[in-house]
């Protein structure tokens, strides 16, 4: 796959996570996704959305999440570790 493949499949998922953090936010009103969380998206797909944010969280840990990435989770209400 060529590397602009790679980067539209990668925006791609990171904005699917995204629709579904936002699903789970605005039914539940809070943004503390348990890690084994699976959400539902509007085309019946599912998503591992607990594995997303702990993932997150752990690449915020290791100082490898873009302050893009950490605004677009904190705005969603997201508590990444201090």
């Amino acid at each position: 796959m060529r590397r602009n493949a790679l980067r539209t499949t990668r925006l791609q998922s990171v904005a699917r996570s995204l629709e579904a953090l936002d699903r789970f936010v605005t039914r539940e009103g809070h943004a503390e996704v348990p890690q084994s969380h699976i959400e539902t998206l509007d085309d019946g797909t599912t998503y591992g959305l607990g594995e997303f944010v702990s993932g997150c969280r752990r690449q915020y840990r290791n100082g490898r999440l873009t302050d893009e990435q950490q605004r677009a989770l904190e705005t969603r209400g997201v508590r990444l570790p201090t």
